[in-house]
């Protein structure tokens, strides 16, 4: 016992030990093992013949629970492993023939004679002392059992790996798995990684090359730049050899030389590296990337012995749509596009400094790539630095899902996938409907409107399928105890945390009793009707595709197909549009609008903060009118429809639905300006009214006791009542508990912008799954909710093929004093529109001169990110744009801000320039006693004018405004491949 002691710790073994028992008791539920008792001699036997586990133990009273745990799980295990080397080695048929039938785990049949080449860890115990010496088990292990080739190890998702599992690889699951453990698996030749070396390839490795790559689709194109990198000259490649003891195991190609100009302006590449400090020509791409799957596990070590042979220090990966992620993707990091700073989606009005040509140098990769083409690449960037890769990262395995594919929702897993010093190996996202860039690349075609907060192109550069599991599918139950959600086809998702980040879906049918028609199975108490669906139906796109039954009904002259949509917000409008553009005739569209009493619109923004009977305004749902109460705005769609020949009813209240015989919409029962109620015959209604949260969501939260108040309740670290659910977006508020120390911020949050509540839920569960921070004490914290600044929008393409926009400040309670004396500024609002054709904008201001909203309508697409960057800033920044404007000197808005000086404006670095002027000139002693006029004039409510900013800019000290004008300075000349446009004395032209 003592020696055993200097091994192992006891109490050590006692818990793993009853964790095991745990696991035994847990596949004996599920009916993965049987609970029959075996004699001793039959366990005995079965060690010595098939000899498949190492065990160490000194209790006998657990002896024989380990040997009919480690037999019958040995045989579940190897049934894993097998059915993994089908899918990546071989597609033998005597595996297919084995589990073709299979349909209970305990009658699994005799696996074929070669799958026997397995034994398993079932318990590895290792004072942490000598943690660095736990890989020294893997040779003796084998050594026990010659004639196996593969170890197996599971163990939970919620453990960290150990220094053992640093050397398996992890097998991926199938998508109906529900084992709750993490397989790993190792070949005993993995082991040889001191033997591994890389050279620069030669002809002899060609053909041994062409092997090793014989199943890629693209082989013949690997092979011809794995051959013209060997020792062509003239080719842009280098090729390398991986080898152990004489065989190859992989082959990599790389290439001489980058674009660089064209990486640093087209993507955040300088938000990881300071390029002064990597030489021009120690950048290099990576091509192709094949090693044994055996081996994996060493890509680290190959890729650092590629990049010190090649005098490399970066090296890049582009992905392209299409592209097979290579499985050294996830050794990469993932760089943030870029985008060309406009106003208009219009190439700049600058003369451009013609530079020396890039033809002598054909040798350098991309050459023919303009770093100055104002245009977002096409490509998704990763790369990696001789420093990162000397970092590895830490493996979570924890079975996070995300159910809801919202802005939250997708900004919540880019944060926990940006975090580069981990690894999430086990994401879920739930996506009704899949994602939305998938359902509706071309905004001409959009049934509803978005966000903003995510361009199309945006997300398909997040590559989100790629990186983690997105299903389409519903959730209807929650089983908090067992950790499971439940899905609409009677499908379960095991979670280690669930995030819920739903939006609001809208109700008229549910209100009347009624299931939209991609919602299946039906729910209870709720009726089907063929032809009923509701603007936020996660299949919507799905039902109007092309050459579907509803589009034919629709666009079928020989049938009288109508259709009806019943709704005043932006979705309907955006609608109308989508439907034009599919081929459906204007006459057989109608869209109703609602009463105003049908809607709860939010028009009490104005509130005594220090009076908690004025949080009745919380209780008004997000509803908001299409165009934010813009008449001007509002004018000009009705126009367009009514020009187009579409009916418009208005006022209108929907009393019944009426389905035929076969169950299929007949007509439905209005009311119009209180008249009596009549029939309109229309075989498709679509519903886009007030909304709130989806029925099955209330009740998985209503039945597992979550707290809900009109929505669902959440704390500062936006954790339900259960520890292992987090939520947030238009689904939650905080709790009450905070509303005495937080008067002037709103508990909804569907108040705020939805990217950044997704950001700040992920910091919220990074502080429990991130084990740098996880441990550091949080006990000071107050009871402060979180700030919250970006700005809101919406927008979508509009009948007559409009874009609008319209981006506001993030929604916070205001004096009532505003309410009563009005704002102290005057909107900007022109409309420049001739026909059907033009620009319209609109700028609010708050009694502090910074902008409040920006609308925008017009037939030239505008860059919806500058819109946002508006948002927030003082009215200064415009140039002078009031005065001019209402003296007639600006006759066209959207053109000036399209001017060469606002450039800067549109910047993605600008609001980072904002903030280190301000910082830099803060503590200075003329803009301390300018701030306290500001605080003065603040405290009585009536705001700062446009008139007192003349006065105090007289007090602005000479060197202040030289500070500023030297940050400025600064600030375009290191910026100058993106601001050709400006001149800075003694620079050259980029």
């Amino acid at each position: 016992v003592e020696v055993k002691k200097l091994f192992i710790s006891y109490g050590d073994l006692i818990n793993s030990l009853e964790k095991l028992r745990d696991y035994d008791q847990t596949l004996t539920a599920l009916g993965v093992i049987k609970s029959t008792e075996e004699s001793k001699e039959e366990a005995k036997e079965r060690s010595e013949s098939k000899a498949t586990s190492i065990v160490i133990a000194e209790s006998k009273d657990h002896q024989s629970d380990i040997s009919r745990a480690t037999s019958s799980r040995q045989d579940q295990l190897m049934e894993s492993f097998k059915e993994k080397e089908l899918e990546i080695v071989d597609t033998n048929r005597e595996y297919d023939d084995a589990l073709q039938d299979l349909e209970d785990l305990d009658i699994i049949p005799s696996a074929p004679e070669k799958a026997h080449n397995a034994f398993c860890v079932t318990l590895f115990c290792l004072e942490e002392a000598f943690e660095s010496r736990a890989q020294d088990f893997l040779q003796q292990a084998f050594d026990l059992f010659p004639n196996r080739d593969y170890m197996i190890i599971t163990q939970p998702h919620v453990v960290p790996e150990s220094s053992l599992i640093h050397t398996f690889t992890p097998v991926k699951k199938r998508p109906h798995n529900t084992f709750n453990h993490v397989l790993y698996v190792i070949h005993r030749d993995a082991l040889m990684t001191k033997d591994i070396y890389v050279r620069r390839a030669e002809e002899e490795d060609v053909e041994l090359f062409a092997a090793l790559c014989s199943e890629l689709d693209d082989q013949d194109e690997v092979i011809k730049n794995f051959t013209s990198g060997i020792d062509d000259e003239e080719s842009k490649y280098l090729s390398f050899s991986v080898k152990v003891q004489g065989y190859l195991i992989g082959g990599f190609v790389i290439t001489k030389n980058v674009n660089l100009e064209y990486y640093r302006s087209h993507f955040h590449i300088e938000d990881f590296i300071i390029l002064k400090e990597h030489d021009r020509d120690c950048h290099s791409r990576l091509v192709h990337a094949i090693i044994n799957p055996i081996f994996f596990k060493s890509m680290r070590t190959v890729l650092k012995e590629i990049m010190r042979l090649a005098n490399k220090t970066c090296l890049y990966f582009e992905t392209y749509e299409g592209t097979i992620i290579p499985d050294v993707y996830q050794e990469l990091i993932h760089v943030r596009s870029r985008r060309f700073p406009h106003f208009l989606k219009r190439k700049w009005d600058h003369e451009r400094y013609i530079t020396a040509s890039n033809e002598g140098n054909q040798l350098q990769d991309g050459f023919d790539r303009d770093p100055m083409d104002e245009d977002e690449s096409h490509f998704s960037l990763s790369f990696l630095t001789k420093k990162l890769i000397s970092e590895p990262k830490i493996v979570n395995n924890s079975r996070i899902v995300v159910v809801g594919a919202s802005d939250t929702g997708i900004s919540f897993i880019e944060t926990l996938l940006s975090t580069r010093y981990l690894h999430f190996t086990n994401i879920t996202l739930l996506a009704p409907g899949g994602l939305n860039y998938r359902n509706c690349r071309d905004g001409k075609s959009n049934l509803k409107s978005v966000s903003t907060s995510y361009t199309n192109e945006e997300l398909a550069r997040l590559m989100l399928e790629a990186k983690v599991r997105v299903i389409d599918a519903r959730m209807v139950d929650i089983d908090r105890q067992q950790k499971n959600i439940f899905l609409h086809d009677d499908s379960i998702i095991a979670y280690d945390t669930l995030v819920l980040t739903i939006g609001l879906q809208d109700e008229v049918l549910q209100r009347m009793g009624y299931s939209s028609r991609g919602i299946a199975p039906v729910p209870e108490k709720k009726e089907h009707v063929e032809g009923l669906i509701s603007i936020d139906d996660p299949f919507l796109y799905q039902h109007f595709r092309e050459d579907g039954t509803l589009l034919n009904l629709l666009t079928n002259r020989k049938k009288k197909g109508h259709l009806v949509i019943f709704g005043s917000n932006l979705h309907s409008f955006c609608c109308i549009q989508g439907l034009l553009e599919r081929g459906v005739p204007a006459h057989r569209i109608t869209l109703m609008i609602p009463e105003e009493s049908q809607f709860e619109h939010e028009d009490t923004d104005y509130l005594d903060i220090e009076d908690d009977e004025d949080r009745e305004f919380e209780k008004y749902l997000a509803n908001q009118p299409a165009f934010e109460y813009d008449d001007i705005v509002q004018d000009k769609i009705e126009k367009i429809l009514e020009e187009k020949g579409i009916e418009v009813l208005k006022n209108v209240v929907l009393e019944e639905i009426k389905p035929d015989n076969n169950n299929c919409l007949d007509h439905i029962i209005v009311s119009q300006d209180g008249q009596e109620a009549a029939r309109y015959d229309c075989r498709i209604l679509i519903t886009s009214g007030p909304v709130n949260i989806d029925e099955d969501v209330f009740k998985s939260i209503h039945n597992n006791g979550l707290v809900y108040n009109g929505r669902l309740v959440v704390d500062k670290n936006f954790q339900t009542t259960d520890p292992a659910i987090f939520a947030g977006g238009k689904l939650c508020e905080f709790s009450r508990k905070y509303f005495s120390d937080n008067k002037s911020r709103a508990m909804r949050l569907d108040r705020y912008s939805g990217r950044e509540v997704g950001w700040r839920l992920a910091l919220s569960v990074l502080d429990f799954q991130d084990p740098v921070i996880a441990n550091l004490d949080s006990s000071v914290a107050s009871d402060e909710i979180p700030a919250f600044y970006k700005p809101q929008g919406k927008g979508g393409v509009l009948p007559g093929g409009l874009l609008y926009h319209h981006i506001r400040a993030c929604r916070k309670p205001k004096p009532k004093s505003i309410k009563v004396e009005g704002f102290n500024r005057a909107d900007i609002v022109c409309d420049n529109f001739k026909g059907n054709e033009g620009h319209y904008i609109r700028f609010t201001f708050n009694n502090h001169g910074l902008i409040e909203s920006v609308s925008y309508l017009g037939t030239e697409e505008v860059v919806v990110n500058s819109l946002w960057g508006f948002v927030g800033l003082s009215e200064t920044y415009l140039n002078q744009l009031t005065s001019r404007y209402e003296a007639g000197v600006i006759p066209n808005v959207v053109e000036f801000l399209s001017e060469n000086w606002a450039i800067a404006l549109y910047h993605d670095w600008f609001s980072d320039f904002c903030y280190k002027v301000k910082t830099s000139i803060q503590e200075r002693p003329d803009i301390q006693a300018i701030m306290e006029k500001v605080f003065e004039k603040a405290a009585t409510g009536s705001g700062v004018t446009r008139e007192d900013f003349d006065h105090l800019k007289v007090l602005l000290d000479d060197s202040t405004k030289k500070t500023i004008k030297e940050e400025t300075m600064e600030y375009i000349r290191a910026n100058m491949n993106h601001l050709p446009m400006y001149y800075i004395p003694k620079e050259e032209f980029p």
